[in-house]
Formats: C-alpha cells, structure tokens, sequence
C-alpha cells in the first residue's frame, strides 16, 4: 500500500501539511461566509431603501436572486420584472441541471466501471462504446455550463444598473472590478448600501415603491 512515509515523507511534514490545509480551509470558509455575509447585508439596506418589501430575501439562498433583480429593476425607476424574474430561472436551472448532471454522471460511470470489467474479463480489450452511459451526463452538465454563463452575463448587467443608480460616476470601474474579482462585488455592494439611488425621470412610477 502506497503511503507518504514509504515515498519518503517524514511524518513530521504530513503534519505540517495537515495543518497547513486545515488552516487554507478554514480561513478559505471564513473568507466566503464574511463575503455572502456583506454581499447580504448589502442587498438588504438598498431593498429597505428601495422600500421593496421582500428585503429579507437577500439572507436566502436562491430568493437572493429575486431581491438582487427587483434592485436592479427599480435601479433604473422602471416597473419591469425582466432581472428579478431571469436570474431565480436561471438560478435554479442550473442547480437542477448540476444536481441531475452529477447524479446521472456517477450512475453512469458506476456502470462504466461494471461494462470495463466484464469487457476486460471476457476478451481482455476495452472498446470506446463502454463509455455511452457518460455521453448524455456529459450533455446535461455542459447545459448547466451555460446556463450558468448566461446568468453571469444576466447578474453582471443588473449588477451595473444597481451600481449607476448607487454610485453613478463609478459604475463602470465597479463593474469591471466585479467581473475580474468577483469577490470585489459583496464589498462594493456592502460599501455602497447607505448610498441615496440617483434615479432618471420616469413619469408614473414611484420610485421608493415596489414595482
């Protein structure tokens, strides 16, 4: 059996190494939560602002896709549900596509993993069709890829519209930053959610009601 010490591996840098990975994955968690934390708060005040009434969705996983698009609805002083209602659709396609890619993808190495072994035992050969059962998983998690870039493309958009409306004269810098370093956008939209909205003129529509 293979092991660290027999490769040569003192015990003393395994558990160096542990600890190192134990350390990068507890700060990495600690990182992320702080970030949905902020990016939540952030979505939260400019809601409360906006006086959307289902602020509290910003705190929940999916539905934070619904307050983020009514932001971005109202950003512009328009009564439209286009952003709100494109990225809860295709927030959960793609979990849904991911969740059956996956599933599917393992049952069906399972049995490539069966079809290789009863090839192998029969004739000693592999042919290539033994891998047919990974062809439509394959399919369905590139689907999912796409949907996924399509609703990054959706997000960066209503990204921008929160930021013209919050931080007007940096909306496109913020946006930039945001698409190179995600990680910059729960800062900037936790940095910017006191912020009074600028809205255009638009006649018969209220800006601080939902639409």
């Amino acid at each position: 059996m293979f092991s660290l010490t027999k490769a040569g591996v003192a015990a003393g840098d395994i558990k160096v190494i542990v600890t190192m990975l134990f350390i990068i994955a507890v700060f990495s968690t600690f990182i992320s939560f702080m970030l949905s934390v902020a990016n939540a708060l952030g979505i939260y005040e400019m809601t409360k602002t906006l006086g959307i009434k289902s602020k509290w969705f910003a705190f929940f996983p999916f539905f934070q896709s619904v307050a983020l698009g009514k932001l971005a609805d109202c950003a512009k002083g328009t009564p439209r549900t286009f952003f709100r209602r494109m990225l809860i659709i295709l927030n959960v396609l793609y979990f849904a596509l991911f969740l059956i890619g996956i599933c599917a993808f393992l049952l069906g190495f399972v049995d490539t993993v069966f079809a290789a072994d009863k090839i192998l035992t029969n004739n000693g050969t592999i042919k290539a069709n033994i891998l047919s059962s990974l062809i439509a998983p394959g399919i369905i998690l590139f689907a999912g890829a796409v949907v996924h870039l399509v609703y990054r493309i959706v997000y960066y958009i209503a990204l921008f519209r929160i930021f013209s409306a919050f931080v007007p004269n940096s909306a496109v810098v913020y946006t930039v930053l945001s698409i190179l370093f995600p990680f910059l956008a729960p800062i900037f939209l936790f940095f910017i959610r006191k912020n009074k909205p600028i809205f255009p003129r638009r006649d018969g529509y209220i800006y601080f009601t939902e639409g």
